[in-house]
């Protein structure tokens, strides 16, 4: 991998990771683990590492592949791809082959082209387990899901009643 490409990768990784930490999560990229962490995740069943010293805390360069993009999401693994024409396909097979090899959770994947937003990509049957482990959205609607208001709607036509 070349030096450029390389520099564009980490800046790719950096960019969300600096998004997820000012919502207050606790996130690093994976080419900064550390060599404790570095066996937490990848080796976690007592293999054999190839990182091979005693002193756990000295930083270590792993190499593309060997760690996931970004670590720290409980239950979500995260590939991060900064290019301006992705194959959506190919990075979600990615994610979940490689979130298979660190069962670091549901695969994921954080996308955005030039002067864009950052997305999230993940599969619908992955997405309705985290959902539907936060909330039931049936017991919140009133009526036909369709018909249904919120209470934001609710209290609008409340509030503009009572100016009229």
């Amino acid at each position: 991998m070349s030096a450029k490409s390389s520099r564009k990768r980490a800046d790719g990784e950096r960019e969300p990771k600096s998004l997820l930490r000012s919502h207050g999560y606790e996130i690093d990229r994976g080419a900064n683990f550390s060599r404790y962490r570095h066996r937490r995740y990848c080796c976690p069943s007592g293999q054999q590492s190839e990182i091979s010293t005693s002193d756990q805390r000295e930083r270590c360069t792993l190499s593309f592949g060997t760690v996931p993009d970004l670590v720290g999401l409980s239950g979500i693994h995260i590939e991060c791809k900064r290019v301006e024409r992705l194959n959506v396909s190919e990075a979600m097979r990615q994610a979940v082959r490689d979130s298979e090899r660190f069962r670091d959770g549901f695969p994921t994947v954080f996308h955005r082209k030039n002067r864009e937003d950052w997305l999230v990509t993940m599969r619908f049957e992955d997405w309705m387990k985290l959902y539907g482990e936060k909330s039931n959205p049936a017991s919140k609607l009133e009526g036909s899901p369709r018909g249904a208001k919120n209470e934001t709607q609710k209290d609008n036509r409340s509030a503009a009643e009572r100016n009229a």
